[in-house]
């Protein structure tokens, strides 16, 4: 079943996503704010707008805790689901393209 689910969720990511999430497994997210994660991720080659969608999505998907408006300078969080998606990329070595 969590099996299923998972290829699910990856089916729904776009390549860019895909490698945006296993990216994420390199950097301290925890010592992020949304906007300085943002930033690590720009040495990827991603533009800022592209890089601020991808993680807003990936916070109404449950993958990601970003501050909203009302919570300016939280610090972000991989939540356990997103962590599962990323082992579940990793070991599934899921191609992924820019």
């Amino acid at each position: 079943m969590i099996e299923r689910l998972l290829e699910f969720m990856t089916e729904t990511l776009t390549s860019q996503q895909k490698y945006v999430l296993l990216t994420l497994q390199n950097i301290d997210v925890s010592n992020h704010t949304f906007t300085s994660l943002v930033t690590a991720l720009e040495q990827f080659g991603f533009s800022r707008s592209t890089l601020k969608y991808i993680l807003k999505r990936f916070n109404k998907l449950g993958l990601l805790r970003i501050g909203d408006k009302h919570t300016k300078g939280t610090l972000c969080e991989l939540t356990p689901l997103g962590r599962l998606v990323i082992l579940f990329l990793s070991k599934n070595k899921v191609e992924v393209s820019l």
